[in-house]
């Protein structure tokens, strides 16, 4: 069975947190007219491999998300890059799964022979 963000069950559950995106993906959201200064903490996370600026929150979530379902960066191809990736192994799944931000993660079945997760 396969799902997409659009129809399975956790009502965009993995996205309420939002998310860190690069200074080059901030700014590329906001040029695409899909987003703004204020759609962004004002204080960066600085850390060795870069700067990043935390999408802001809303009560139900992430403030890309549409109102009713979904990311509204989606279609657009400005959504930042870890929003494609995350989770990046079992490891980074299992660690959200237990925080309660993926709950999709337990539909999930892991192959040890290949490193994959399915649904």
């Amino acid at each position: 069975m396969t799902f997409d963000c659009m129809t399975f069950p956790c009502q965009d559950g993995c996205c309420r947190l939002g998310v860190r995106a690069t200074e080059e993906e901030k700014n590329r959201i906001i040029a695409s007219g899909l987003g703004t200064e204020e759609d962004f903490d004002p204080h960066p996370i600085v850390e060795e491999d870069g700067v990043y600026y935390h999408t802001q929150v809303t009560e139900r979530g992430c403030v890309f998300l549409h109102p009713d379902r979904g990311c509204r960066l989606h279609a657009k191809g400005v959504k930042p890059e870890i929003c494609i990736y995350f989770p990046y192994d079992l490891e980074d799944a299992q660690e959200m799964y237990e925080e309660g931000a993926m709950p999709c993660f337990h539909h999930r079945i892991f192959d040890r022979d290949t490193g994959r997760c399915t649904w």
